[in-house]
């Protein structure tokens, strides 16, 4: 009995059956790509709203330490000023101004 279907016709149906595997293995691997494009898309976005959500937190330890930052550069700018005046009183300046003042004294009464 001979073979109903052509022998031509049987590659070009092989070759078609090949074409369809193969476009379908293309898809599914597109698929593939985009779910993992879409897994690490979302990740990225549940990543940006815990930021969100902790960014009042963040917003208020950053004032408070810029609050405090200030309150030791005012601090280091009185401890400077002191340092000064103690040196300026006992580095011969006052000594000076002192003697200086007493020899005016001195002088004014003697004319």
């Amino acid at each position: 009995m001979p073979d109903s279907v052509p022998q031509d016709w049987r590659d070009l149906l092989i070759r078609l059956d090949q074409r369809v595997s193969d476009g379908f293995d293309t898809m599914n691997k597109r698929f593939d790509a985009y779910d993992r494009r879409a897994d690490a898309l979302e990740r990225r976005v549940g990543e940006i709203e815990s930021t969100l959500a902790d960014r009042p937190l963040y917003i208020g330890q950053h004032n408070a330490l810029i609050t405090r930052v200030n309150d030791l550069e005012r601090a280091r700018d009185r401890v400077d000023t002191t340092v000064k005046v103690v040196q300026w009183i006992f580095g011969g300046q006052l000594v000076a101004l002192v003697g200086g003042i007493i020899a005016f004294a001195k002088a004014m009464h003697a004319i």
